[in-house]
């Protein structure tokens, strides 16, 4: 007689991290939220933005739940934000952690009133665009680096709650993990969703470019600061 395995779900407390970069004081214009790729750590990943980092810049690098040995067995650590496996419990924690970060940073003096910008990289580009989908607040600009938006996403929900966002679609020409293909996949969904965007094709592969990265950060945004 066989005997099938019952599945249960239960939620538990648990202990998360994220990094910050700068000081949340009256100088603060901009609030990043930004997102790693696969297999990398908040605080190896915010290390790329120093470039970034003044008086009126402060970012958030929160840090996906599930960590692993990258090489298997013991060594270098990575984090992942999610997997197939318990996929829509998965989301419903990683989203609650991340409105968590967003409520607490968003309660110190001065920061309600900045803009915010979200970034992911390659993996992180789902969870930034889940995240968004759901959030009920204004977001300025959106930068999609190196991975795809969810077949999920509400692009249309996105626009009608954020008709004023910056978004930019950035991958480098040798990235052997983003195909020329699939940007123009993404390319052609912000198209039907009517959404104001800009493709940034760099010189380079599956890395953020210091160069491009400041670059966006200087354009003005759509809405006046």
């Amino acid at each position: 007689m066989t005997i099938t395995p019952y599945e249960t779900h239960i939620s538990v407390p648990r202990t998360a991290r994220y990094y910050t970069l700068g000081q949340p004081t009256d100088k603060v214009k901009q609030v990043w939220f930004i997102f790693h790729g696969y297999g990398q750590l908040a605080s190896q990943f915010i290390e790329g933005f120093n470039e970034l980092s003044n008086p009126e810049t402060f970012l958030i690098a929160p840090e996906g739940l599930s960590r692993f040995y990258v090489s298997g067995g013991a060594g270098k650590v990575g984090a992942s934000w999610m997997t197939s496996e318990n996929r829509e419990n998965e989301i419903t924690d990683q989203l609650g952690y991340l409105d968590a970060i967003y409520g607490k940073v968003t309660s110190l003096p001065y920061i309600d009133q900045c803009k915010i910008v979200v970034l992911g990289f390659s993996q992180g580009v789902a969870t930034a665009c889940r995240w968004i989908n759901q959030l009920k607040i204004n977001v300025d600009r959106v930068i999609l680096w190196a991975g795809g938006i969810p077949p999920e996403v509400d692009l249309w929900q996105i626009n009608n709650q954020y008709p004023a966002t910056d978004i930019y679609l950035v991958s480098g020409t040798g990235d052997p993990f983003v195909k020329a293909e699939e940007v123009n996949e993404q390319e052609q969904r912000l198209q039907k969703a009517d959404m104001n965007y800009r493709k940034i094709r760099f010189d380079g592969k599956h890395v953020l470019d210091p160069i491009i990265l400041k670059k966006i950060a200087g354009y003005p945004f759509m809405t006046a600061p």
